[in-house]
């Protein structure tokens, strides 16, 4: 028989008579399971058994290790390991107060067969922990988290814990007294010590689905014994004491890395290799997002804009944007849609500049002016439909948009500016107005899916290298009416395998 085994947390704390007093006789025979199971599929009847309470579990498994007396042990420390289930792991591990057991073994076929019986004792009782799981689903209903980020399921747990858990000093150093270990005192009766302010913190992340543990040690300073937890965000964890920060206008022990986590020693097996593998810790505190709000402002000649929690900008009004001072710019990577309603005649230089995330816009017919450099970076920009009286595409307008697929160029266009289109690397098709005149230097420059492009009379200079490096042209037409072409304007289109120059180029 292995006699009464506390708690390894709680020994010396505790008084072992508490538990012991409850034993009950064991029945007078006992007999194995005609299948004797692994030591893991024993450790989860044990697990399952301390979930329900029970107070006595009679087991059998096969192990090859002669000494029985740790395997027995061994099986009860598997029972504890942290699950991701926040009924058991640590919040078992943290709210037992011991065992005792009976065993006995056969060898034979290389293996020992063991029968093992425990008598097993608990800080809270079957009826306290149906009562804890309705407490837990009425709080979980009201704080209403289970759609929010990771970090705010977080944040909200820990304010309620602080907000409304205060620490048991009426029952400190009472070792009769063990439910203040528990985060059913935490939750149900509002007060409780470290242990249950970790305990209760760890069942209420687990059902959130954020992983955590419980840690235990030593406050440094007085090394008298504590609990806290560390909980992961992102791949990394962190450490918070919700005890040290209960009642607190602000928190100094909130997602801390270990070098900013004073006063806190972990136990020998927290500070292992292994355990740190498993539970890596950032070397920086955590640093929250920003609350994102919905937000407003004015431009130019007092249009309005406004840019919503989907991404959506618009802007309203009558006249122009003007050329600065876009409140949205700081706002730019929240930007994923642009429209510009009507009335608004003019979008000026750089409006939308390196809005990274925004994939299409609308500009309506009133806008007859845009300014240059528009565009310029929107890498996710996939569609553009331009005014109707547009009349030209200054310089830069798209350059490296490189998702752009879809833009129209309206029939009034006369001028397209210097590296207008530049690197717009999905861009197919595109057709020139026959109206348009002054076709800018690197234009199309690196538009390496461009396939067709007819050039019309009107262009008297196709100017240097406005196509340089359009490696999918093959289909390509100059109008008669073009007089000059600019040095290596067609350099790198390696599959445009014939060029025919109109008589009307000069050579």
């Amino acid at each position: 028989s292995i006699e009464f085994q506390p708690n390894p947390l709680y020994e010396g704390l505790v008084n072992p008579e508490v538990f012991t007093s409850q034993a009950k006789e064991r029945p007078s025979t006992y007999k194995g399971e005609s299948d004797y199971v692994s030591m893991s599929a024993a450790a989860k009847q044990l697990r399952k058994a301390m979930v329900k309470r029970s107070s006595y579990i009679a087991l059998s498994y096969v192990t090859t290790n002669d000494d029985i007396t740790a395997t027995v042990h061994e099986l009860s420390e598997t029972a504890m390991k942290h699950t991701g289930n926040p009924k058991e792991g640590d919040y078992l591990r943290f709210t037992y107060g011991g065992w005792d057991a009976w065993y006995s073994w056969d060898y034979y076929g290389g293996e020992y067969h063991v029968d093992v019986e425990y008598d097993l004792y608990y800080y809270t009782t079957a009826k306290q922990e149906e009562k804890m799981d309705d407490y837990v689903d009425d709080l979980l209903d009201d704080l209403d988290l289970y759609d929010n980020s990771d970090y705010q399921k977080i944040k909200g747990i820990y304010d309620y814990i602080t907000e409304t858990v205060r620490y048991d000093y009426d029952h400190l150093g009472d070792e009769d007294y063990y439910l203040q270990y528990t985060g059913y005192a935490a939750l149900v009766n509002k007060t409780a010590v470290c242990q249950g302010y970790a305990n209760l913190f760890y069942r209420l992340a687990l059902e959130l689905d954020v992983d955590a543990r419980i840690i235990a040690g030593v406050q440094t300073s007085s090394n008298v014994g504590h609990a806290w937890n560390i909980v992961g965000l992102d791949k990394l964890y962190y450490n918070l004491d919700s005890t040290w920060d209960a009642g607190m206008s602000s928190y100094n022990f909130f997602l801390r890395s270990n070098a900013n986590f004073a006063d806190h020693t972990r136990d020998a097996e927290y500070e292992a290799a292994s355990f740190y593998s498993d539970y890596p810790m950032s070397t920086e505190d955590y640093t929250p997002p920003v609350a994102l709000e919905p937000v407003s402002g004015t431009c130019g000649d007092g249009l309005t804009w406004t840019l919503d929690l989907d991404g959506l900008l618009t802007i309203s009004g009558t006249g122009s944007t003007g050329d600065s001072n876009y409140g949205w710019s700081d706002y730019s990577d929240r930007i994923k849609t642009v429209v510009v309603e009507s009335g608004v005649t003019y979008v000026g230089h750089y409006a939308f500049d390196s809005c990274y995330n925004l994939t299409s816009v609308q500009l309506p017919d009133s806008v007859t002016k845009i300014g240059m450099d528009l565009f310029l970076r929107d890498s996710s920009l996939t569609s553009v439909r331009l005014p109707a009286n547009l009349t030209s595409i200054p310089e830069y307008t798209f350059s490296y948009c490189y998702a752009l697929k879809d833009v129209n160029i309206p029939d009034t266009i006369t001028d397209i500016g210097s590296y207008a289109f530049q690197d717009c690397e999905a861009l197919t098709q595109i057709a020139l107005p026959k109206d348009l005149i002054t076709l800018g230097a690197y234009a199309f420059k690196g538009c390496l899916s461009l396939e067709e492009i007819t050039i019309p009379g009107g262009v008297v200079d196709i100017p240097m290298y406005a196509f340089k490096g359009c490696q999918g042209l093959t289909g390509l037409t100059i109008s008669e009416g073009v007089k000059t072409i600019g040095k290596e304007t067609f350099r790198g289109c390696s599959a445009l395998t014939e060029l025919t120059i109109p008589s009307t180029v000069t050579q």
